[in-house]
């Protein structure tokens, strides 16, 4: 209640009299029943795309924590994304594959609503209806920048929790006793956003903004050629998935490399130990180079593909079937 509300606040208010035009008829559209249908659209989503990526997240949060103990017993090499599945299923039982996932629907749900809402609202006090040419790119990537920083901050304790609860399931019983542990052990900053959040956060803005930037274009495109809306809505979505995958890939990699955790650590590419760790993300960017920037690139650009392609199917559906 308290999200919507302050998402409602940055309505628009009633145009003046007087001739219409593009910016009178947006504003009509942003009505607190619209935006709360793009709420709607964006919270569910976001929440089933990624609760359906949920055993992938689980298989990549155990291989970066504790990469020792998914490795082959025979050659000794990493395991790949299903012998390692295979593995922790079981050992522990194929619900493991599913641990978080009640996590994960309820932030994704959260954090979908308030940045699909907060960027159609964005979208119009930045001047994409009336810009032209480059102007209305740099409206979208304004709208896309300020709907997920507010969106980030939201989520940052719920993947927090969501990654304690996976990395060691008798951290706590559920998403409610994981924050208050959290808060109680390391406090209120530390706790819920700790270290690594700037990589977090440059991560999570470059992937929104290529995402969303990319797929309003390709369906504005498709769409004035007449070609029908689920398949513009397909075809944006894959090519959202993958300008995304590569835009926050390096962020991706930056964000492992300053965990806390010394497991996560190290799966970076560099010895972050040798001459000591780098003073800056800048600094640990220039050491690792592009190649190692964009180590893991082709499982990340498939987990992105399938959370971007569903997402962005269902949001769309959502919002043709409520009539917008």
């Amino acid at each position: 209640g308290l999200v919507a509300a302050a998402v409602l606040l940055l309505l628009p208010r009633a145009p003046a009299a007087g001739g219409a035009s593009s910016v009178q008829a947006a504003s009509c559209l942003l009505s607190a029943s619209v935006v709360a249908k793009f709420m709607f659209a964006g919270g569910v989503g976001c929440s089933i795309s990624h609760a359906v990526a949920t055993p992938l997240d689980v298989i990549k949060t155990r291989q970066q924590f504790d990469p020792s103990r998914y490795l082959h017993r025979g050659t000794g090499k990493k395991l790949g994304v299903v012998a390692t599945g295979l593995r922790i299923s079981a050992e522990e039982g194929p619900a493991m594959l599913l641990q978080g996932l009640g996590t994960t629907t309820l932030a994704y749900l959260l954090q979908g609503a308030v940045k699909y809402g907060s960027w159609e609202v964005f979208k119009f006090y930045f001047g994409y209806f009336t810009a032209t040419g480059c102007g209305k790119i740099l409206a979208l990537v304004a709208a896309s920048s300020a709907a997920e920083t507010v969106a980030s901050v939201l989520l940052c304790p719920f993947e927090r929790a969501r990654i304690k609860l996976v990395s060691d399931p008798r951290f706590a019983m559920g998403t409610r006793a994981a924050l208050r542990r959290l808060r109680r052990e390391e406090g209120f900053l530390q706790g819920f956003y700790g270290p690594g959040f700037t990589a977090t956060l440059a991560k999570q803005l470059t992937y929104t903004i290529a995402k969303l930037t990319t797929f309003t274009l390709v369906m504005e495109a498709l769409c004035a050629a007449q070609l029908p809306r689920v398949l513009s809505t397909l075809v944006g979505s894959v090519a959202a998935g993958f300008f995304s995958a590569i835009a926050s890939q390096p962020w991706d990699t930056l964000q492992i490399c300053t965990s806390a955790d010394s497991a996560l650590r190290e799966n970076c590419p560099i010895d972050l130990e040798t001459g000591g760790p780098p003073t800056s993300l800048w600094a640990l960017a220039k050491a690792m180079g592009f190649r190692g920037l964009f180590t893991g690139c082709k499982a990340k650009l498939i987990q992105t593909e399938v959370i971007c392609v569903t997402q962005l199917l269902i949001y769309d559906a959502i919002k043709s079937w409520v009539g917008l």
